[in-house]
C-alpha cells in the first residue's frame, strides 16, 4: 500500500517560527525502527507573506508522550499550491503504536493562514499517483460511501459525498481506505426511503412505521414492516426492458423484538412469489445489504419488500424487519444506494483523469501496480457490457477487466491485447495487478483462481496523453469498485 498514514493540519499562524501545529495522531502499528518514509506537504491556501515550512515526524507508545522521529524537512518560502517532498529517516527509537506530524511555519506575516495535508509513503511521491488529489474529477450528484463497517444497528456507517467530490471509503473489511469509483446507475424505485407513501407504493397487508429506527447513514429513515404469516408488504411496480436487473435492500431485524428472517422479492413479470430475484436470509440487529438479480421481463414487475407468503423458496411466516434504501437497477450487481423521491434518479459515473505531466511517466514503459477490489464477482461479468478500464492512457492503451468467454484481466497496447489472464473472484476481493506495457507483462495476485504472470509482445503506451482512472477517454467502460490505498504505484 502506498499511503502509510496521513494527517491534516489547519494552522492560523501569527507568531513567526514559534508554534508547532500537530495533526491528529493515528494508530500505526507498522511504523518500525530504521524505516524510511517519503513525505508530502500540500499547501491549499496562503494569505499574506509566503512562509517557510518545517515538517517532522513524531511517535508515541501511549498517545501522550511523544518523541521526535526524524530530522525536520525545511522548505524554502512557499506559495499556495506548492508541494514539499523529501525523506524522513527513522532512528533507533521504537515508534510504538501512534504517529503524528508536527508542522512549523516561519517568516509569515500577520494572520497568514495555511491548510496542510501531510502524507507519509513507503515509496517516493514521484513514483506514486495519489488518487485522492489532483487531476480532474467529476460526478454530478451526491453519492454514498462507507466510513466503517456496520456494527450495532445504531451507529451510522455511511455518509454522502457532495457532487463532484471523491469518495475515499473505508468499509472496515481490513482493506483500509480506497478510492471508490462506480459506473452510471439508475434507481427505478420511487420514494425509496418512505415505503409507507401510497402512490408510488401500493398498499399491502403489513403494518408499516416510517422512521422507526435510524438508517445506515443515521437519518430517521428506517421503516419498520410487520408482516403476518401469509401477508405481504407495500409493493411497487417498475417498468423495465427485457434484460437483467438487480434488486437490493438494506435491512435488519427490529431491535429487541424483531424477526431474524427476511423474505423480499423482485418477481419475474409479477407472477409467482419468490420467482425471479428473491432474497431469503437471516437477519441480526445490525444492518446488512442483500441483493439478487433476474430478467424481470418487458412488462411491469412488482417489487415486494417483504413477503410473509409461501412461494418458490419462501416459507409462510411472520416477519418484523427494519428496511431502508431499496433499489432496482440495470445489471447483475448492486451499486451504492441512490436516494429517490417522486422520480427515478440516475447517479452519473465517477470520472477521473490526469493530464500528461501530472502522473509518473514510467507508467508508460516500466509499468505500474495497483490493488483493486471490484464490487462485482467474476460470475457477474456475464455480458460484453462489462468492460472495466482500470487505467487507460489515450484511446488505445489500457488495463481492463472484461467478459470474454470467461472473466479476464487484459493488458492492451495499441488496441491489441498483449497479455491476458482468466480469473475468478468474489465481490470486494482485492486483486493486485502489475502491468508492464513495454514488456507486455501482466501479473495478477489475490484472485481465487488465475493468479500468475502472462507475457506477450509489448509496446510503450502513448506519451503525451491523458491518463484515465476507472474509465476510458470517452467517459465510458466504467469500473465499479475501490482502488485500495487510493494510489497507483510505478514499478
Amino acid at each position: 500500500m502506498a499511503i502509510r498514514f496521513e494527517g491534516k493540519v489547519l494552522s492560523c499562524v501569527i507568531n513567526n517560527a514559534v508554534n508547532i501545529y500537530y495533526s491528529n495522531f493515528r494508530l500505526n502499528r507498522r511504523l518500525g525502527s530504521g524505516e524510511k518514509y517519503f513525505v508530502e506537504a500540500r499547501v491549499a491556501n496562503v494569505s499574506g507573506t509566503a512562509p517557510t515550512l518545517s515538517v517532522r515526524l513524531e511517535t508515541s507508545a501511549d498517545g501522550s508522550n511523544w518523541a521526535v522521529r526524524s530530522t525536520p524537512i525545511v522548505a524554502a518560502p512557499i506559495q499556495s499550491g506548492t508541494v514539499l517532498t523529501g525523506s524522513e529517516l527513522g532512528t533507533s527509537f521504537i515508534g510504538g503504536e501512534y504517529a503524528r506530524f508536527g508542522v512549523q511555519l516561519g517568516g509569515t506575516g500577520p494572520n497568514a493562514y495555511v491548510e496542510l495535508v501531510v502524507v507519509a509513503r513507503d515509496t517516493p511521491a514521484t513514483s506514486v499517483l495519489d488518487l485522492s488529489s489532483g487531476g480532474t474529477f467529476t460526478r454530478a450528484l451526491a453519492a454514498f460511501y462507507f466510513t466503517g463497517a456496520p456494527t450495532n444497528g445504531i451507529s451510522a456507517f455511511m455518509v454522502q459525498a457532495a457532487s463532484n467530490v471523491r469518495r475515499i471509503e473505508n468499509r472496515g473489511d481490513g482493506l483500509g481506505p480506497g478510492l471508490l469509483m462506480e459506473k452510471l446507475a439508475t434507481n427505478l424505485i420511487l420514494q425509496n426511503r418512505n415505503p409507507t407513501l401510497i402512490g408510488p407504493w401500493a398498499a399491502g397487508s403489513a403494518t408499516t412505521t416510517t422512521g422507526d429506527e435510524n438508517g445506515p447513514d443515521g437519518s430517521a429513515t428506517g421503516t419498520r414492516i410487520q408482516v403476518a404469516s401469509g401477508g405481504f408488504s407495500t409493493f411497487q411496480g417498475v417498468t423495465t426492458s427485457n434484460t437483467q436487473y438487480t434488486g437490493s435492500i438494506w435491512h435488519k431485524r427490529k431491535r429487541g423484538t424483531g424477526s431474524g428472517a427476511s423474505q423480499a422479492s423482485l418477481p419475474n413479470n409479477a407472477v409467482t412469489v419468490g420467482t425471479g430475484a428473491s432474497i431469503s436470509t437471516t437477519l441480526t440487529e445490525t444492518w446488512q445489504r442483500d441483493s439478487a438479480s433476474t430478467n424481470i421481463g418487458a412488462t411491469t414487475g412488482a417489487v415486494q419488500e417483504l413477503e410473509g407468503r409461501a412461494g418458490t423458496g419462501f416459507t409462510a411466516q411472520a416477519l418484523d424487519n427494519i428496511v431502508d434504501l431499496p433499489q432496482v437497477e440495470l445489471g447483475y450487481y448492486p451499486t451504492s444506494p441512490i436516494v429517490t423521491a417522486g422520480a427515478t434518479v440516475t447517479r452519473p459515473a465517477d470520472v477521473l483523469s490526469y493530464a500528461s505531466g501530472s502522473y509518473p511517466t514510467n507508467f508508460l514503459t516500466t509499468g505500474f501496480s495497483l490493488t483493486f477490489a471490484p464490487d462485482a464477482s467474476s460470475t457477474d461479468f456475464i455480458n460484453s457490457n462489462e468492460d472495466w478500464r482500470l487505467v487507460q492512457v489515450g484511446s488505445a492503451d489500457y488495463l481492463r477487466i472484461r467478459k470474454n468467454t470467461n472473466c479476464v484481466v487484459e493488458l492492451v497496447c495499441g488496441s491489441a491485447v498483449v497479455a491476458s489472464l482468466t480469473v475468478t473472484f468474489s465481490r470486494a476481493q482485492a486483486l493486485t495487478i502489475r502491468a508492464i506495457p513495454s514488456a507486455g507483462s501482466l501479473t495478477v495476485a489475490g484472485a481465487t483462481t488465475g493468479n500468475g504472470t502472462n507475457v506477450g509482445t509489448g509496446a510503450a503506451w502513448a506519451s503525451g496523453s491523458t491518463l484515465y482512472v476507472g474509465g476510458d477517454n470517452a467517459s465510458g467502460n466504467n469500473a465499479t469498485g475501490r482502488y485500495i490505498g487510493g494510489a497507483i504505484a510505478a514499478l
